[in-house]
């Protein structure tokens, strides 16, 4: 996966955004504008989610209107937001709600299979054993999704993270004033570990 080392988060073009946002949410041509700058410097990683507002979907008609006929790859990454499910806990019917999130994703971003799905909601993790991640692997092997892996806020979501061998990606709060993964090894167990690592709130 030839990802670009630099990711624009996108956010702040699907909703109001940011302790230091004063202009607000950008209208679409500029959030077009703004995704069209960073691919056209070499920035093919986009970082989005359902809950960032209609995101996803300028996300989606900036992948098909101006990407339609172009070859290098584009790599979006997604997430699963809280687990709120209705039924049942268990393995079929959380498979089952995933899949549900996907295929809504899908259709936003014009999209047939997502390089990169996350856990939104760290805490998630712990539900039943890690039982979300058995069924993010499970959608996995459907092929509906490349790699998955979790959006963290705490570093003992980190320690759960190292006992399965299933996540490939991680992403982590990480900046001058937070080095807490730095000062406790967890970033050099991650490293060694392998995990994609994609550092969040860097500017905070």
């Amino acid at each position: 996966m030839n990802i670009s080392k630099i990711t624009l988060g996108t956010a702040q073009i699907g909703f109001d955004y940011g302790i230091a946002n004063v202009g607000g949410k950008p209208d679409f041509q500029k959030a077009t504008k703004l995704l069209k700058f960073a691919w056209d410097n070499e920035i093919n990683t986009f970082d989005t989610s359902p809950g960032y507002g209609d995101s996803e979907k300028i996300i989606g008609s900036f992948i098909s209107k101006e990407l339609k006929n172009n070859s290098k790859e584009i790599f979006v990454i997604t997430k699963l937001l809280k687990v709120n499910l209705k039924k049942k806990l268990n393995f079929k019917n959380l498979t089952n709600y995933i899949r549900e999130q996907i295929n809504q994703s899908f259709k936003n971003l014009k999209i047939k299979k997502i390089p990169i799905y996350l856990l939104h909601h760290g805490p998630d993790i712990f539900l039943k054993n890690g039982l979300v991640i058995e069924c993010l692997n499970e959608i996995k092997n459907e092929g509906l999704i490349e790699k998955f892996g979790i959006s963290i806020y705490n570093p003992n979501e980190v320690e759960a993270s190292l006992n399965f061998k299933e996540i490939d990606v991680i992403q982590v709060p990480i900046n001058i004033f937070d080095n807490r993964l730095i000062k406790t090894g967890l970033l050099n167990k991650l490293k060694k570990r392998d995990f994609m690592i994609f550092a969040r709130s860097i500017f905070l």
